[in-house]
């Protein structure tokens, strides 16, 4: 016997994301699907959901982020400056991403070419 079944799953406004780990949960009503959402962490406002971490990133775009402390690092022998966002776990740079790739690349370089010459 083939039947047809109504439930009610929740999905995370946020394109490409899916953050369901076992699978979308399905539930018989729309208040079962939205309770359990809102247990995991989700914030849902009329018909729109979002996951815990999209949730955080949202509202970090909103109100702006909750920087930490600027940590040093050093990687190939390039210094530069890292910190993360305390309530969405971004990150940040000084200086910017885009610039220290290409000084990694060059210090990568720099670096094969002076231990080759190294006896």
């Amino acid at each position: 016997m083939i039947t047809t079944h109504t439930c009610y799953s929740v999905a995370c406004a946020t394109p490409g994301c899916d953050p369901w780990d076992d699978g979308t949960p399905h539930f018989p009503t729309a208040e079962q699907a939205i309770e359990h959402a809102r247990s995991c962490g989700w914030t849902v406002v009329g018909d729109v959901a979002r996951c815990e971490p999209c949730s955080r990133a949202a509202d970090c775009d909103t109100t702006g982020h909750r920087w930490g402390f600027w940590r040093p690092r050093v990687v190939d022998g390039v210094p530069f400056r890292a910190r993360t966002c305390d309530h969405c776990w971004a990150n940040d740079y000084d200086p910017p991403m885009a610039d220290l790739g290409a000084l990694f690349n060059a210090a990568r370089v720099v670096n094969a070419i002076t231990s080759e010459e190294t006896p």
